[in-house]
C-alpha cells in the first residue's frame, strides 16, 4: 500500500471579506443563511490552491453531498439551475468588485 495523494485541507476563514460579501448575496438564494463547515470529501480546490494559494473558496454546489463522487450521484434539475443562478450572481458580485 502506498500515498497516492497528499495535500493540505482547504479552508478559507469564515470572517474573510469575500466569503461575508458571498453569504450575504447566497442568502438570497437559500432558505436560510449560508452555513459553515467543513467537508470530507476531494474538490477541485485542492488542485487549485497550489496556483492560487491566497484565492478564498466556496464548495457550493447542487446535490447530495453524502452522494457525492458516488455510482449514483445526481442532481435534480431544479438544483442544477438555483445553482447556476449563485454562480452567475458570484461571479457579477465578483466582476463589480474588481471594476
Amino acid at each position: 500500500m502506498g500515498v497516492l495523494l497528499d495535500i493540505p485541507a482547504v479552508w478559507t476563514e469564515p470572517d474573510h471579506p469575500w466569503v461575508r460579501r458571498a453569504f450575504g448575496l447566497l442568502a438570497e438564494y437559500l432558505d436560510a443563511p449560508p452555513g459553515i463547515e467543513s467537508v470530507q470529501f476531494f474538490t477541485d480546490a485542492a488542485a487549485l490552491r497550489t496556483a492560487l494559494p491566497d484565492a478564498p473558496v466556496l464548495i457550493l454546489g447542487p446535490g447530495d453531498p453524502a452522494l457525492a463522487h458516488r455510482t449514483d450521484e445526481f442532481a435534480e434539475t431544479a438544483q442544477i439551475r438555483a445553482a447556476t443562478d449563485m454562480y452567475a450572481a458570484l461571479a457579477r458580485q465578483w466582476c463589480a468588485q474588481a471594476g
